[in-house]
């Protein structure tokens, strides 16, 4: 975004990409996929709730979310919650400083009964072009259907 937002979504758009920015697809009748523009976008604001029951349904949601917050009613309306934006400090000991704003900053964090909530370190970084002690990381999801009598 700070390097120049339009330039990013028209690269994306002409590669192929659909940007979800502020709505909703379903792929394929298996699961849902809601993505929410990061606050920090100017014109971005946009009402969270609405944005997520107007796409609640019994399929599996991932709500994309830059920010690792949500809100008690929200984490309802998904099954997992992706996002990221702290790099868990990126050097230490920012992690204690971001983690005031973020404390959900790092891994994999069970909200409800349904909802989940993982925070990616990323890959990337903010400012200096360094990590200390907070390690880059790609994850790897799998989302399957259970199967008879399993959860």
């Amino acid at each position: 975004m700070y390097a120049g937002l339009g330039q990013s979504i028209d690269f994306l758009h002409r590669s192929g990409f659909t940007v979800l920015r502020n709505i909703g697809t379903n792929i394929k009748g298996m699961v849902t996929l809601v993505g929410l523009d990061d606050e920090a976008v100017p014109g971005a604001a946009v009402d969270e709730h609405a944005l997520l029951q107007a796409h609640a349904s019994d399929l599996f949601t991932v709500y994309l979310r830059h920010r690792p917050t949500v809100t008690a009613a929200d984490a309802y309306l998904f099954d997992l919650q992706l996002s990221g934006h702290a790099h868990r400090g990126q050097i230490f000991p920012f992690k204690f400083v971001t983690g005031l704003r973020y404390p959900m900053q790092n891994g994999l964090y069970q909200l409800t009964d349904r909802g989940s909530l993982y925070t990616s370190r990323g890959t990337g970084t903010w400012g200096p072009p360094m990590r200390v002690l907070s390690p880059p990381e790609i994850t790897v999801f799998e989302i399957s259907r259970a199967g008879a009598g399993q959860p």
